[in-house]
């Protein structure tokens, strides 16, 4: 599963995704957390976004779009170009949505 050298976030996300339902955590409480300090540290802003999508999606279906807006906002304004990227159009798209 894991390869040599650097980690993929997803890889990292799988594993804790693991953890939590072993030990019982709330895994999305757990991973809104952790999504930004691993790609962080790897300076993976892209990646970051990603994953800030996903979890955004989750806690749409979840009733929370208030907190998936706020938290896909802050990672959406880290960009100061690229905005013709499918990613940060996505991203858009989904702000738009929450709002």
């Amino acid at each position: 599963m894991f390869g040599h050298g650097c980690i993929s976030l997803s890889e990292v996300l799988i594993a804790e995704v693991i953890v939590c339902r072993d030990v019982g955590k709330n895994t999305n409480d757990y991973l809104s957390g952790s999504i930004s300090d691993i790609a962080r540290g790897q300076g993976a802003r892209s990646l970051e976004l990603r994953a800030v999508m996903a979890l955004s999606r989750l806690w749409r279906q979840q009733g929370k779009p208030a907190e998936a807006h706020q938290m896909l906002a802050e990672s959406y304004g880290w960009f100061t170009e690229g905005f013709d990227t499918a990613d940060l159009q996505e991203a858009r798209a989904l702000l738009a949505e929450l709002h």
